[in-house]
């Protein structure tokens, strides 16, 4: 993998970034970019391990995905992970590959469209835990009100027999199984809200959240 000058910014000041010796703005450009590399994650999983069990160098091996994990967990809520709003057309969204899962005809999308289309105010998520893969999608409304659609897959593949709950801070609770393609929750406003993801009655994904006009903040 090609490293960008923001990893390679990381991998220099990983030692001072464990060690709290870097300045707030020093800090807050790390963890900016924490939120958007997982690649860079995993990495600052390793080393918190290696920095944490004191292990001689020599001896460093790299961690299992099981590690990786369990140790991420441990330390994900100290990092703030914003994903702002990103701006694309239609035809430009329609080239990801993570977008046919949330439009199973993504050229039907580009029809029609013009570069006078106004753009649509986005985010995608991503995470793999438990043999699952789940994708969100965030999209804003003229109305600035957000619709989330949610996909699960597990191996390539539509995952069965899954149920998403999103519980929203005042306490409102949705629910319901996964048919089709992915899941929709509409009219989402500024708030905290809690993800969970189960499969045969069985939790695998939490994925708490605020939703702001600035973007998506994990934790």
């Amino acid at each position: 993998m090609k490293l960008t000058s923001e990893c390679r910014n990381f991998l220099d000041k990983l030692t001072e970034y464990l060690h709290g010796l870097l300045s707030s703005q020093e800090q807050d450009e790390i963890e900016e970019h924490l939120s958007n590399c997982r690649a860079c994650r995993e990495d600052l999983v390793t080393a918190y391990k290696l920095f944490k069990d004191e292990e001689e160098l020599s001896e460093w091996e790299p961690a299992s995905e099981e590690e990786t994990r369990s140790v991420w967990e441990k330390i994900r809520h100290k990092i703030s992970q914003v994903s702002e709003w990103t701006k694309a057309r239609a035809d430009e969204l329609a080239r990801e590959p993570w977008f046919a899962l949330f439009e199973p005809d993504p050229l039907s999308c580009t029809r029609g469209a013009s570069d006078s289309e106004p753009a649509i105010e986005h985010i995608h998520i991503n995470d793999v835990g438990e043999g699952l893969q789940s994708e969100v999608f965030f999209t804003k409304s003229d109305s600035d009100s957000v619709r989330m659609k949610v996909a699960v897959l597990k191996e390539g593949q539509r995952a069965k027999h899954i149920r998403l709950t999103l519980t929203q801070g005042n306490g409102r609770e949705r629910s319901c199984a996964l048919r089709d393609t992915c899941a929709v929750f509409d009219d989402l406003t500024t708030d905290n809200y809690h993800l969970k993801v189960s499969e045969s009655g069985q939790d695998k994904w939490d994925y708490a959240f605020r939703l702001s006009g600035t973007g998506v903040e994990n934790g």
